[in-house]
């Protein structure tokens, strides 16, 4: 439909924003298959003596030499692989209608990662609540913006867990307070 180079001979206007819409789609489904092959990974990674925690039918833990294979393996770094990892375990475990969403073309990555992020730390129950009060929201005739779902995502995260902004707070201080060095690409 496309043709040579995508310049999609013959399309009007309307036309090129549903073909648009459709390759946007195509991303998010081929998004979730990687973090579907992900999650092999980090099946195949847990090795029965180890006796990780589970959600589901995947570990909540995943060795470091995984994440750093993962890293080398889709040239990045390992924390961009540890948080791909992490990602792929959420939507699978703990939020796969989300997951859904994204193999069916409905959201992107980020906006997935932002509700993952947004319901981390919540109780698996408490997750599983939050997700039915937030999939009717993004299953409409319109699209949200990424700003649309954090708030929706925020509000309903809090007020099914009063005690959720206490424990942000806490991991916040926890892994992310600290000091880094790091050049910006304005040079700073």
């Amino acid at each position: 439909a496309c043709g040579p180079e995508w310049r999609c001979p013959g399309a009007e206007p309307g036309e090129l924003i549903g073909v648009l819409r459709r390759w946007s789609a195509v991303e998010s489904w081929s998004v979730a298959a990687k973090l579907g092959v992900i999650r092999e990974l980090i099946r195949q990674d847990d090795l029965p003596f180890l006796n990780r925690p589970r959600h589901g039918d995947l570990p909540g833990q995943w060795s470091d030499s995984l994440a750093h294979e993962l890293a080398l393996a889709l040239a990045t770094s390992v924390q961009s692989a540890d948080k791909l990892l992490w990602t792929a375990c959420e939507l699978g475990s703990r939020l796969p209608g989300t997951g859904r969403l994204l193999a069916g073309g409905t959201l992107t990555l980020a906006k997935a990662r932002l509700i993952a992020e947004a319901f981390q730390w919540l109780s698996d129950e408490d997750a599983a609540r939050a997700e039915e009060q937030l999939l009717p929201e993004l299953t409409g005739t319109t699209g949200k913006t990424f700003g649309q779902i954090e708030r929706l995502a925020a509000g309903i995260a809090a007020a099914t867990d009063p005690g959720l902004a206490e424990r942000q707070r806490k991991g916040a201080e926890r892994e992310r307070s600290r000091g880094q060095m790091f050049r910006e690409r304005a040079g700073t």
